[in-house]
This record gives structure tokens, C-alpha cells and sequence, in this order.
């Protein structure tokens, strides 16, 4: 043991002397100069500082391979996913709306597995497009979990009201910004419970075929 320690010792002198002519005194004399160059290319401490300059130069110079860049790709690419999925759910919710049919069927949990189980017009135009060939849309049913598929009650609600305040917010900017013409037509009137509803109706001539 203490032979061994009497090694490390002259090893570790030793390594602090080859680093003693560049790092902690200055090389004042130049006639052994290349044997001290070629003798502290070997040592580890040059070894581990070129290797972590090189991995610095390569780092700073190719910023896609850092790892917050490639987990910040992966977010984005996830977000466009979601982005094109709700884009197909929200044209069926467009369609079933536009063409003033009911929503909603026997049951809103899911989809439904048995196929001539009423699921509403929403949910069965939801798969009808999914068959049709929306490979973004039949890929979500298939390996979507039961807490994102976007098609229960509450998210139903809230799209619609979504759409509708997007919808009611284009035409109001069409008709104030173009100065046309415009009649308003209320109605009252009381659902099954007694209670009194209010509908507004705004008419007006617009250019716009799609709207």
C-alpha cells in the first residue's frame, strides 16, 4: 500500500509538472519547447479540454440537435396534430349546423360500438368522415385516449358556441363595415319549462355565397 501511494504520488508530480509549463507557469525558454508540446498533447487534461471545445464548436454551430430545439419540434408537431384534428371536427360541426339537423343522439359518451346504435348526426358524420378517406380524423378515433376525443357533451357545447361567436362576430364586422342594410327581428316565446326565450335575428344582403 504504501508503495503504491509513493507511485500515485510521482504520477500526480508528474502530471502537475507537464501542466506547470502551459498552464500554471509560463514557458520562458524555447529549446525544449516541442518536447514539452509533444508531451502535453498526451496528458488528460489536454485531451479532456480539446474534447470539450470540440463538442462546444459543434453544439453552437448546429443548434437543431439540442436537446430543448428537438423536444420544442416534438411540441410543435403534437400541437399542428391536434390543430388538424379539431379542424376536421369543427367542419362537421359547421356541416351538421349549416344544414340545421340535431346534434345529439341516445348516448354522449364516445363513440359507439355497436353500428346501429344512435350515436346523433354529429358523431355518426364524425365517423362517416373518418370512413371517407380524413386519415388525421381515423388515426385520433383509433388511438385517442377517452379523456381527448373531443366529441363528449361539454367539448361538443363548447365548440358550437365557439363557431357561433365567430360566426356572429364575421357578420357583425361584414355589416359594419360595409354599411349595408340590415333588419332585426326579435320573438318571444316559452320552451316546455315556462321559461321565456328571446331569439334575435339579424337579416341583411351579402355578397359572401359561403356565409
Amino acid at each position: 500500500m504504501f508503495i503504491a501511494d509513493i507511485v500515485s504520488y510521482f504520477q500526480d508530480k508528474e502530471k502537475i509538472n507537464l501542466r506547470g509549463q502551459f498552464v500554471i507557469n509560463p514557458l520562458r525558454l524555447l529549446k525544449h519547447a516541442s518536447n514539452y508540446i509533444s508531451t502535453h498533447e498526451k496528458c488528460d487534461c489536454h485531451r479532456l479540454s480539446v474534447t470539450q471545445v470540440a463538442e462546444c464548436v459543434q453544439r453552437y454551430s448546429n443548434t437543431n440537435s439540442d436537446i430543448n430545439v428537438l423536444l420544442n419540434d416534438i411540441i410543435v408537431d403534437q400541437l399542428n396534430e391536434k390543430r388538424i384534428i379539431l379542424a376536421s371536427i369543427i367542419k362537421c360541426i359547421l356541416f351538421v349546423s349549416k344544414q340545421n339537423i340535431a346534434f345529439k343522439g341516445n348516448d354522449d359518451n364516445g363513440l359507439p360500438n355497436d353500428e346501429n346504435f344512435n350515436s346523433g348526426n354529429f358523431k355518426s358524420f364524425i365517423l362517416f368522415r373518418a370512413e371517407a378517406g380524413d386519415e388525421a380524423l381515423q388515426k385520433h378515433l383509433i388511438y385517442c385516449h377517452n379523456n381527448t376525443i373531443y366529441l363528449n357533451l361539454r367539448i361538443q357545447n363548447e365548440l358550437i358556441n365557439s363557431c357561433a361567436c365567430f360566426i356572429r362576430n364575421l357578420l357583425l364586422n361584414e355589416i359594419i363595415n360595409q354599411n349595408t342594410f340590415y333588419a332585426v327581428i326579435t320573438d318571444e316565446t316559452s320552451d316546455v319549462l315556462g321559461t321565456t326565450q328571446l331569439p334575435i335575428s339579424i337579416r341583411f344582403v351579402s355578397d359572401e355565397k359561403d356565409i
